[in-house]
Parts: structure tokens; sequence; C-alpha cells
């Protein structure tokens, strides 16, 4: 087929904006953290950066840029996740323990601002 281009070429011609992909693996972290139905244990984020990180140490000149990239992109991700937990637990917001319904009520008494 003319049109169709293999994974090594998309993998050159991509190689100079892959680092614009470490945000958005990192935004998957956070968006991940926040669709939990619980907190999770903080050594979470110990178990899934540290070693992510020392793969993604030794990986480029034993399995090639693809692993590379691919442990990069999961150290991103971990660091995203990390963060929200972080900035979860320096909030020190009060929690639920369990579902509430009620009723608020108030009135608005300026619109000024």
């Amino acid at each position: 087929m003319p049109g169709r281009i293999g994974w090594p070429r998309v993998w050159a011609i991509e190689a100079r904006r892959a680092f614009l992909w470490l945000p958005v693996a990192m935004g998957s972290g956070i968006w991940a953290y926040f669709g939990l139905e619980r907190e999770p244990d903080p050594w979470w984020c110990a178990l899934l950066v540290l070693p992510a990180a020392a793969l993604a140490s030794g990986l480029a000149r034993r399995a090639g840029w693809a692993a590379l990239a691919a442990a990069l992109a999961l150290t991103a991700f971990g660091a995203g996740f990390s963060l929200a937990v972080l900035a979860a637990h320096r909030a020190e917001a009060p929690a639920l323990e369990r579902a509430v319904d009620e009723t608020v009520e108030g009135r608005v008494r300026d619109l000024s601002k």
C-alpha cells in the first residue's frame, strides 16, 4: 500500500515530539486518582513511581527507545497520581464517612463582585 507507513517511521517522526506526551501521561495519573471511589494509601505512590523510574533509567541501553518511552510514560503517570495524593493529603480537608442526603438553603446577598 503506498499510503501506509510502519511503526519505525512513525517513531522517527514523533520522536522529536515525544516529550509533549509526558503531561498527558501525568494528567492521566491525576485523572486516575480522582476516579477512585476511596482514598488510596500513600504507599501506592512509592509503588507506582519508584519502580517505574528505576525501570526507565536502565531501559535506554538495554531494551530500546520504545521501552524507554513506555517506562517514562509510566513514570509520568505515577508522578501525576502521586501529586494528586500529596495535594489531597496536604489540604487536610475533612472527609465524610458515608453519603449524606441533606437540603441546603441560602440567600444571595450581593452580586457586585
